[in-house]
């Protein structure tokens, strides 16, 4: 979903432009937390848990499954 509104090309660019490039090959790269956030954001009224499952499902925004 968050991905069709912001796709991975604009938000790594707001990532490099911001200098928040990520330093190591992380089990949760820098994209993916982005829109992680932007799920906390939206489902503020919603616990982390929560938010974690529903982000990684079809429409959400694993690349791969989050842990």
């Amino acid at each position: 979903m968050l991905t069709r509104v912001f796709p991975a090309d604009v938000v790594d660019a707001v990532i490099e432009r911001t200098g928040a490039l990520q330093q190591q090959n992380r089990l949760l790269p820098s994209r993916l937390m982005v829109y992680y956030i932007m799920f906390l954001a939206l489902f503020s009224n919603r616990s982390y848990e929560e938010v974690k499952h529903h982000a990684g499902g079809r429409d959400g925004i694993a690349e791969r499954p989050v842990p």
